[in-house]
């Protein structure tokens, strides 16, 4: 009789999900039924918001990026060849410098690439705060990225004799694990630090080059500036 009733308990419970799991589908359709085109209205735009999304990828985008490069190139040459003005403003043949290249490219990699060099022949120029002015408009990500952006802004700073932020700033570039990058920051970051008095930052800046880069071109000849803030 137990085992009857249990079975039948059993069989209660199962009438009850089914019932539960119908009046859940019913609700369902009825809610479907009655915004069906508040619905479909939204999906229709999802799927148009990714097919612009994909569009303006493949059909703007990135014939736009090609562009940019094939446009850069003379700025990069004369650049090179240390003519900044050459290279910012007028690169020669209809090719842009930089400055225009930021102005039409910005929104491609190229484009934000042109403020890296935009920054980096004003610093040649002597004007610094036009050269922070441009690396506050790159965006490049990565760590070398950063550590090429953060050692312009630690040149333009120690220039414009703001220390702090030029030590912070080399500090930044410093960190990364770039074998060329690393210990070309250490050295100034060390230097500046030397130069500020602060022989103990300068030492520790000039150890890490000593241990962790030996190969590097900073590297060969660290020993000489370890000793000389070691006395």
């Amino acid at each position: 009789m137990a085992q009857r009733r249990n079975s039948k308990k059993g069989n209660n419970k199962q009438d009850e999900t089914i019932v539960d799991l119908i009046e859940a589908r019913e609700q369902a359709q009825s809610f479907f039924e009655t915004n069906q085109k508040l619905i479909l209205g939204a999906i229709a735009a999802v799927i148009i918001l990714i097919a612009v999304f994909v569009a303006y990828k493949v059909l703007y985008q990135a014939p736009r990026e090609t562009t940019a490069l094939a446009q850069m190139y003379k700025a990069e040459q004369a650049f090179a060849q240390d003519s900044t003005t050459k290279a910012l403003t007028d690169a020669g043949g209809g090719y842009p410098g930089f400055i225009d290249m930021v102005k039409r490219y910005g929104t491609t990699n190229a484009g934000d690439v042109a403020n890296l060099y935009a920054a980096e022949s004003y610093l040649k120029e002597g004007k610094y705060e036009v050269a922070l002015d441009y690396l506050k408009d790159y965006s490049g990500s990565g760590k070398i990225a950063e550590a090429i952006k953060n050692g312009l802004k630690g040149d333009a700073y120690s220039e414009l004799g703001k220390m702090d932020k030029a030590l912070s700033a080399y500090k930044k570039a410093s960190n990364t694990d770039n074998e060329f990058f690393a210990p070309y920051y250490l050295f100034k970051l060390g230097l500046l630090n030397e130069k500020e008095g602060d022989a103990e930052a300068a030492l520790e800046a000039y150890n890490t080059i000593a241990t962790e880069y030996p190969n590097s071109q900073e590297g060969q000849t660290i020993e000489a500036y370890v000793a000389r803030v070691s006395k």
